[in-house]
């Protein structure tokens, strides 16, 4: 019987390259006539998780953050069916957030136990909508270890001359 279980087991397994993904970005979506779009949204992570922690890693409890894009849509006629003139804007994206992470907690190496959410807000048929990914992980600390060095506002990293 146990040889049947196991005959069993291996034939429904599947192998890992056999697993399919596929990655979507969550950016805010479009409505018809768009005049301007610069969005960011999450695509997808790797969590961590406690085990995984490098050695020495000091947990520094939970850190959150979020980080919206926006859209306002302008109907060209009364219409309930009209064209609309479109414009999005706003980086969505978990390196924004986890930058914001960085401003709180500057000790931050890293995070891991990640809860991700996507809460999405409009007003008046769509008029005005936003779409923001909200996190919710553990934050960790490497003891000795410098924090990452934030770039000041604006600045642009230039590769040195040899």
């Amino acid at each position: 019987m146990i040889a049947l279980w196991a005959l069993a087991a291996l034939l429904l397994a599947r192998p890992a390259s056999a697993q399919t993904y596929t990655a979507h970005p969550h950016v805010i979506s479009l409505k018809t006539l768009t005049v301007f779009y610069h969005v960011t949204g999450p695509l997808s992570t790797l969590p961590m998780t406690r085990k995984d922690l490098p050695r020495g890693a000091v947990d520094i409890g939970e850190v959150s953050g979020s980080s919206c894009q926006r859209e306002v849509n302008i109907p060209t006629s009364a219409s309930l069916q009209a064209t609309t003139i479109t414009a999005a804007e706003g980086n969505g994206s978990y390196g924004k957030i986890i930058a914001q992470m960085r401003k709180t907690h500057p000790d931050l190496a890293g995070i891991y136990d990640v809860k991700t959410d996507i809460r999405s807000f409009a007003v008046f048929f769509g008029l005005y909508s936003s779409q923001c990914t909200e996190v919710l992980a553990r934050g960790y600390a490497l003891p000795g270890a410098k924090p990452p060095a934030a770039a000041p506002a604006g600045a642009r990293s230039v590769p040195a001359k040899p």
